[in-house]
């Protein structure tokens, strides 16, 4: 992997300024390169993942009108080393397996699509390469177009179960009316009659997930602009998600309150 190349110049009167202007506590362009991957097209799921790396420049991809977009993944390495090859710059590159299923699930269908994932983007086999990276990696989240957290290719159902949760999700939104708790009283009742034990407990399999159990989970979607979850091809905002297990919750300790008074 070539090295980054950073277009700073320490001897240059323009760093002076920057210098100066970062000592005094004021907004700094980031001139920090970072790697992105363009992630080839493909039709089907079993064609073999060919992507390319590209270097850009945070500043570049800040603002209204960014030159670049990318999006940023989110999701956990799963095995401590790669071990699944995919075509990197026409080359072999090792990566884990849940990496290796996401980038064959995120794959567009007729288009490249534009990546920020820290196993690739940054040489883990440089030491201070990854001493320069990791600490941009909070504005490299809060510079992506969406944050996309992987949850894997999923057990059986959680894909639909996924995009339940995306049409319940706008649902209680649409449904509830401002300054009100969610969920409402109404809601409840409804969902009581439409909400199946089976499909809590798919639903909370899903946020069982080793993802919600990351150390920066928090800060990796509190910095995106937008963020959603994702298993397999079905996605969902991540505000859906949690308001579609909040609603299920109050959904099922009902029906266990009901339970407990009958067995009285």
């Amino acid at each position: 992997m070539a090295p980054l190349v950073d277009r700073k110049n320490p001897a240059s009167p323009l760093f002076e300024i920057l210098y100066a202007w970062s000592v005094a506590g004021w907004a700094v362009p980031l001139y920090d390169p970072i790697r992105l991957v363009r992630l080839e097209p493909a039709l089907t799921l079993s064609q073999p993942i060919r992507c390319h790396l590209e270097q850009v420049y945070l500043d570049d991809c800040r603002g209204k009108k960014p030159t670049y977009t990318y999006e940023a993944l989110s999701y956990t390495w799963g095995a401590r080393i790669g071990t699944v090859a995919i075509n990197c710059n026409d080359s072999s590159l090792l990566v884990t397996p849940n990496c290796e299923s996401a980038l064959r699930h995120l794959r567009h269908r007729t288009k490249d699509r534009v990546l920020w994932i820290d196993a690739i983007c940054i040489n883990q086999q440089s030491v201070e390469e990854k001493n320069n990276q990791v600490p941009l990696m909070g504005e490299i989240y809060r510079s992506a177009a969406a944050v996309i957290i992987w949850l894997g290719p999923g057990l059986q159902g959680e894909e639909g179960t996924l995009r339940w949760a995306h049409l319940a999700g706008w649902a209680i939104y649409i449904r509830t009316p401002p300054g009100e708790p969610l969920p409402t009283n109404k809601l409840i009742r409804m969902a009581s009659g439409a909400i199946s034990s089976s499909q809590v407990k798919k639903a909370r399999r899903i946020c069982d997930n080793p993802w919600f159990g990351r150390t920066w989970t928090m800060q990796e979607v509190l910095l995106a602009r937008k963020a959603y979850f994702q298993i397999g091809r079905a996605a969902c905002p991540t505000w859906s998600l949690y308001s579609y297990r909040n609603l299920i919750d109050t959904v099922s300790a009902g029906w266990y309150y009901k339970e407990s008074v009958q067995n009285l």
